[in-house]
């Protein structure tokens, strides 16, 4: 076994943690986090470094492997008690195990640190921490009568499934709506008001000339700005799909991205629900107050291997594949506008003022006065949003938008997704805005689709 120190014989300290490598690659700051303070030992089996080496081109996550590498690398160089490489594996004689399989070897690791344990005592627990479900179903088989480990699921960075829910009604007088402002104390159920986060949206029931009139409005620090039911943007209006009903999120989310306080927009639900689409023209009718408008989707390559350097053509013809949704919605935009909107478009991508490419092509850059669209960002992880989201610069706005029922990465859940992860914890900040959607517009059959399976 190599150690980066010579571990003492000592009473039960903690305890030791094996990791998988789709830990690293989810966090690559979870070797420090889960060493909390030199409470636990950190294990690492020289197949998961293998493994972290191979990925660490990946266009999509190859950053993240990187600084997971570098992490390692300075506990290794600082000769950090707590963490410990493992290169001797105890094997069991099971037919389904595959010695040349990393999630194997991971399994043997832990094997051996258990027989290790018995010798030294120098464990309270042995836990197995792997975000692969697979690789916790075999371990909980494997060590089913062995007490002293713990299987777990890598929870540090999820967090409680943003579900959409219908906006709170409230009851107010429309009398005292003052320039489309109503203050909480002119609510009679105050309580109500009070569980309601900043910029989100309710449906106001007011008394009017002896009967009823509803609007939508979104909370604003005291009081509750009114949404007024013409909102557009490059001439896109809140829809639904029979056009009878109000769509409320789709008002809620134009909303907050016409609004200039709300500086960073999370935009949540599934297909043909309009977040792209809404975010597209919102940056449009908003040219003037930005730079440039960018507009981004991470690449998931097919079965986990980059293939992008492997087709023909130039790398917009390589690329332009995964951006088609984009263009789409753009197209879209312009059939619904004038020749002379339709050419002031054209000329923002002649003169590059809107640009469109893939998340692996922003390199550390920072972004000022720009409109900034991160479209199916529930593959991205906790990590990687927190990265975009501190690349903003001044008078720049940031909008996520994804569909927590699509992930494609196979280290991530919906409790896991950076998208779920990010609207969670930064919601009901001042600068803050979290929509989620419930009603496709995209045609019948989708919503039939998304109802019945």
């Amino acid at each position: 076994m190599i150690a980066s120190v010579e571990k003492k014989q000592e009473e039960a300290k903690g305890n030791a943690l094996i990791l998988d490598t789709n830990v690293l690659v989810r966090d690559p700051e979870a070797v420090r986090s889960l060493m909390n303070n030199g409470e636990n030992d950190v294990y690492l089996g020289m197949g998961v470094l293998a493994e972290l080496n191979g990925l660490k081109s990946r266009q999509d996550i190859g950053r993240d492997v990187r600084k997971a590498i570098r992490i390692i690398s300075e506990l290794r160089r600082e000769n950090n008690p707590n963490l410990i490489f493992n290169d001797t594996p105890k094997w069991l004689k099971k037919s389904w195990l595959d010695r040349k399989q990393v999630d194997h070897q991971i399994l043997a690791v832990t094997r051996r640190v258990l027989e290790d344990n018995r010798k030294e005592n120098n464990y309270k627990k042995i836990k197995l921490i792997s975000a692969d479900e697979m690789v916790l179903i075999w371990a909980m088989e494997l060590f089913r009568h062995d007490k002293e480990v713990e299987v777990e699921n890598y929870y540090r960075d999820e967090r409680k499934i943003i579900n959409h829910l219908e906006p709170k009604k409230l009851q107010c007088d429309w009398s005292q709506v003052e320039n489309g402002k109503i203050s909480f104390d002119k609510f009679s159920s105050s309580e109500e008001v009070e569980t309601i986060g900043g910029n989100e949206g309710v449906v106001l029931s007011c008394e009017y000339n002896g009967g009823t009139r509803e609007c939508l409005a979104i909370k604003k620090d005291k009081y509750f700005q009114k949404i007024n039911w013409k909102i557009s943007a490059a001439n896109i209006k809140p829809q639904s799909l029979n056009g009878e009903d109000k769509n409320f999120s789709q008002y809620l989310a134009l909303s907050q991205l016409l609004d200039p306080d709300i500086r960073a927009v999370f935009l949540l639900g599934g297909a043909g629900t309009g977040k792209t689409l809404l975010s597209l023209a919102a940056a449009i009718e908003q040219k003037k107050y930005y730079k440039n408008i960018i507009v981004t989707r991470p690449m998931v390559p097919l079965e986990g291997k980059d293939v992008v350097g492997f087709l023909p053509g130039s790398s917009k013809e390589k690329i332009d594949p995964y951006l088609l949704p984009i263009y789409q919605n753009i197209d879209f935009i312009k059939e619904q506008n004038s020749e002379v909107v339709k050419s002031k478009i054209q000329t923002m991508f002649d003169e590059e003022k809107i640009i469109i490419l893939l998340l692996s092509f922003i390199r550390g850059a920072s972004f000022n006065r720009t409109f900034f669209i991160v479209d199916e960002a529930q593959n991205l992880t906790p990590h990687q949003i927190r990265t975009i989201l501190t690349r903003m610069g001044k008078d720049s706005k940031v909008v996520f938008t994804g569909d927590l029922n699509q992930i494609d990465q196979p280290f991530l859940t919906a409790r896991s997704s950076g998208l779920n992860y990010a609207a969670n914890s930064l919601r009901n900040g001042p600068m803050i805005g979290v929509t989620t959607f419930g009603k496709t517009v995209r045609s019948e059959l989708v919503k039939y689709v998304m109802e019945n399976m």
